[in-house]
Protein backbone atom coordinates (compact mmCIF):
# COMPACT_ATOMS: atom_id res chain seq x y z
CA UNK A 1 0.00 0.00 0.00
CA UNK A 2 1.77 3.20 -1.28
CA UNK A 3 -0.16 5.42 1.55
CA UNK A 4 1.84 3.56 4.51
CA UNK A 5 5.82 2.53 4.58
CA UNK A 6 8.16 1.76 7.04
CA UNK A 7 5.79 2.64 10.07
CA UNK A 8 4.73 5.67 8.16
CA UNK A 9 1.10 6.96 7.10
CA UNK A 10 1.81 9.18 4.35
CA UNK A 11 -1.55 11.85 3.41
CA UNK A 12 -2.08 13.19 0.08
CA UNK A 13 -5.33 15.45 -0.09
CA UNK A 14 -6.94 18.15 -2.57
CA UNK A 15 -9.55 20.28 -1.43
CA UNK A 16 -11.12 22.62 -3.66
CA UNK A 17 -10.98 26.09 -2.98
CA UNK A 18 -14.89 28.02 -3.57
CA UNK A 19 -14.38 30.23 -6.41
CA UNK A 20 -17.47 32.39 -4.64
CA UNK A 21 -17.46 36.18 -4.33
CA UNK A 22 -17.18 37.30 -0.77
CA UNK A 23 -19.17 40.92 -0.20
CA UNK A 24 -19.98 42.45 2.71
CA UNK A 25 -22.35 45.27 3.08
CA UNK A 26 -22.99 45.45 -0.67
CA UNK A 27 -19.05 45.30 -1.27
CA UNK A 28 -17.04 43.48 -2.66
CA UNK A 29 -14.55 41.80 -0.17
CA UNK A 30 -10.88 39.55 -0.72
CA UNK A 31 -11.95 36.37 -3.03
CA UNK A 32 -11.63 32.72 -0.88
CA UNK A 33 -8.25 31.93 -2.23
CA UNK A 34 -7.08 35.44 -0.78
CA UNK A 35 -8.15 34.31 2.54
CA UNK A 36 -6.80 30.81 2.63
CA UNK A 37 -3.55 32.60 1.86
CA UNK A 38 -3.71 35.05 4.08
CA UNK A 39 -4.69 31.19 6.82
CA UNK A 40 -1.51 29.87 5.80
CA UNK A 41 0.79 33.44 6.34
CA UNK A 42 -0.08 33.34 9.47
CA UNK A 43 0.45 29.45 10.50
CA UNK A 44 3.52 29.35 12.76
CA UNK A 45 6.55 27.23 11.30
CA UNK A 46 8.34 24.41 13.95
CA UNK A 47 10.95 25.94 16.38
CA UNK A 48 13.76 24.72 13.56
CA UNK A 49 15.34 27.71 12.88
CA UNK A 50 16.74 31.02 14.87
CA UNK A 51 13.74 33.25 13.35
CA UNK A 52 11.29 30.60 14.30
CA UNK A 53 12.56 29.84 17.71
CA UNK A 54 13.11 33.47 18.73
CA UNK A 55 9.42 33.85 17.78
CA UNK A 56 8.29 31.34 20.27
CA UNK A 57 5.53 30.22 19.02
CA UNK A 58 5.27 26.80 17.91
CA UNK A 59 3.45 25.13 14.89
CA UNK A 60 0.08 23.68 15.98
CA UNK A 61 1.06 20.81 14.46
CA UNK A 62 3.29 20.08 17.60
CA UNK A 63 0.39 19.73 19.75
CA UNK A 64 0.42 16.32 17.79
CA UNK A 65 3.29 13.99 18.93
CA UNK A 66 2.64 11.57 15.76
CA UNK A 67 3.17 14.18 13.29
CA UNK A 68 6.71 14.15 11.32
CA UNK A 69 5.75 16.44 8.53
CA UNK A 70 2.90 18.70 7.24
CA UNK A 71 2.81 21.11 4.54
CA UNK A 72 0.19 23.27 2.61
CA UNK A 73 0.22 24.50 -1.18
CA UNK A 74 -1.98 26.83 -2.80
CA UNK A 75 -2.35 25.52 -6.66
CA UNK A 76 -3.97 28.05 -8.75
CA UNK A 77 -3.76 26.01 -11.52
CA UNK A 78 -1.70 23.38 -13.84
CA UNK A 79 1.49 24.51 -15.32
CA UNK A 80 1.40 24.76 -19.49
CA UNK A 81 4.72 23.33 -20.21
CA UNK A 82 4.04 24.33 -23.84
CA UNK A 83 3.43 22.42 -27.09
CA UNK A 84 3.99 18.38 -27.63
CA UNK A 85 7.12 18.34 -29.74
CA UNK A 86 6.33 16.58 -33.24
CA UNK A 87 8.41 15.72 -35.91
CA UNK A 88 8.38 18.41 -38.22
CA UNK A 89 8.74 16.79 -41.62
CA UNK A 90 5.89 14.25 -40.18
CA UNK A 91 3.63 17.39 -39.50
CA UNK A 92 4.56 18.99 -43.01
CA UNK A 93 3.57 15.85 -44.65
CA UNK A 94 -0.04 15.18 -42.80
CA UNK A 95 -1.10 18.73 -43.67
CA UNK A 96 -1.67 19.73 -39.73
CA UNK A 97 -1.34 23.33 -39.01
CA UNK A 98 1.45 23.99 -36.60
CA UNK A 99 -0.13 27.89 -35.60
CA UNK A 100 -3.25 26.00 -34.05
CA UNK A 101 -3.47 25.84 -30.49
CA UNK A 102 -3.11 21.73 -29.22
CA UNK A 103 -5.55 21.17 -25.81
CA UNK A 104 -4.62 22.54 -22.94
CA UNK A 105 -5.38 21.40 -19.15
CA UNK A 106 -6.97 23.86 -16.82
CA UNK A 107 -7.95 23.61 -12.86
CA UNK A 108 -11.62 24.01 -12.81
CA UNK A 109 -10.97 26.35 -9.77
CA UNK A 110 -8.22 26.50 -7.22
CA UNK A 111 -6.98 23.75 -4.89
CA UNK A 112 -5.52 23.53 -1.32
CA UNK A 113 -2.88 20.78 -1.21
CA UNK A 114 -2.70 19.08 2.31
CA UNK A 115 -0.17 16.24 2.77
CA UNK A 116 1.01 14.86 6.30
CA UNK A 117 3.33 12.22 7.04
CA UNK A 118 2.82 10.20 10.71
CA UNK A 119 3.13 7.70 12.84
CA UNK A 120 0.79 4.71 12.04
CA UNK A 121 0.52 1.35 13.05
CA UNK A 122 -0.65 -0.16 9.44
CA UNK A 123 -1.84 1.37 6.44
CA UNK A 124 -5.64 0.61 7.80
CA UNK A 125 -8.20 3.86 6.99
CA UNK A 126 -8.67 3.75 10.76
CA UNK A 127 -5.36 4.73 11.26
CA UNK A 128 -5.94 7.77 9.54
CA UNK A 129 -9.41 8.62 10.80
CA UNK A 130 -7.79 8.74 14.25
CA UNK A 131 -4.74 10.63 13.38
CA UNK A 132 -7.20 13.16 11.57
CA UNK A 133 -9.49 13.21 15.23
CA UNK A 134 -6.77 14.04 16.58
CA UNK A 135 -5.92 16.90 14.61
CA UNK A 136 -9.11 18.45 14.92
CA UNK A 137 -9.14 17.64 18.83
CA UNK A 138 -5.25 19.72 19.04
CA UNK A 139 -6.18 22.40 16.18
CA UNK A 140 -9.41 22.99 15.14
CA UNK A 141 -9.30 26.81 15.33
CA UNK A 142 -6.25 26.52 12.63
CA UNK A 143 -8.23 24.61 10.63
CA UNK A 144 -11.16 26.05 10.44
CA UNK A 145 -9.18 29.02 9.03
CA UNK A 146 -7.05 26.87 6.71
CA UNK A 147 -10.11 24.71 5.38
CA UNK A 148 -12.92 27.54 6.31
CA UNK A 149 -13.42 28.32 2.44
CA UNK A 150 -12.49 25.19 0.94
CA UNK A 151 -15.90 23.39 -0.91
CA UNK A 152 -17.99 20.97 1.08
CA UNK A 153 -16.25 22.06 4.62
CA UNK A 154 -18.58 24.11 6.33
CA UNK A 155 -20.59 21.07 7.61
CA UNK A 156 -17.32 20.18 9.25
CA UNK A 157 -17.88 20.19 13.32
CA UNK A 158 -16.71 17.38 14.54
CA UNK A 159 -13.48 15.28 14.57
CA UNK A 160 -15.54 12.63 12.78
CA UNK A 161 -16.65 15.18 10.54
CA UNK A 162 -13.72 16.66 9.41
CA UNK A 163 -11.95 13.05 9.17
CA UNK A 164 -14.46 12.37 6.84
CA UNK A 165 -13.95 15.64 4.90
CA UNK A 166 -10.43 15.00 4.15
CA UNK A 167 -10.59 11.09 2.79
CA UNK A 168 -13.37 12.56 0.36
CA UNK A 169 -10.41 14.44 -1.19
CA UNK A 170 -7.65 12.28 -0.47
CA UNK A 171 -5.65 10.68 -3.42
CA UNK A 172 -2.80 7.70 -3.32
CA UNK A 173 0.93 8.66 -2.15
CA UNK A 174 2.67 7.26 -4.69
CA UNK A 175 6.62 8.46 -3.88
CA UNK A 176 6.53 8.88 -0.12
CA UNK A 177 9.61 9.76 1.22
CA UNK A 178 10.90 7.76 4.52
CA UNK A 179 13.16 9.97 6.50
CA UNK A 180 13.64 6.90 8.76
CA UNK A 181 12.68 3.35 9.62
CA UNK A 182 10.76 2.51 13.24
CA UNK A 183 12.16 -1.30 12.64
CA UNK A 184 14.98 -2.44 10.59
CA UNK A 185 14.04 -2.23 6.94
CA UNK A 186 13.13 -5.60 5.13
CA UNK A 187 16.17 -5.78 3.13
CA UNK A 188 17.16 -9.26 2.20
CA UNK A 189 20.50 -8.62 0.82
CA UNK A 190 21.69 -6.76 3.34
CA UNK A 191 20.16 -9.18 6.43
CA UNK A 192 22.32 -12.15 4.23
CA UNK A 193 25.51 -9.80 4.20
CA UNK A 194 25.24 -9.36 7.75
CA UNK A 195 24.91 -12.91 8.34
CA UNK A 196 27.63 -14.01 6.69
CA UNK A 197 30.85 -13.90 8.13
CA UNK A 198 32.99 -11.92 5.62
CA UNK A 199 36.51 -13.80 4.80
CA UNK A 200 39.46 -11.70 6.25
CA UNK A 201 41.90 -10.35 3.46
CA UNK A 202 45.34 -12.64 2.38
CA UNK A 203 48.19 -10.39 2.29
CA UNK A 204 51.20 -12.32 0.25
CA UNK A 205 54.77 -12.40 2.21
CA UNK A 206 57.76 -13.44 -0.22
CA UNK A 207 60.25 -14.44 1.72
CA UNK A 208 63.81 -12.65 1.71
Amino acid sequence: MPNYDGGHYYLTALLPISTAVLTEQGQQRKSPIQLVRKALAVLPTALQTPTSTNLGINSPFSRNNRTHFARFVVIENVTYNGRDPEDAIKVALSGVNPVLPQPQDNLSCPFLLFVADFDANSGDPAELTAYLKELWATMQPELVDVFGHCIGFQSTVTGDDFGRYIQRGQIETTMPFNDYWTIAPPLKSLRARLKTPQTPAITRVDAA
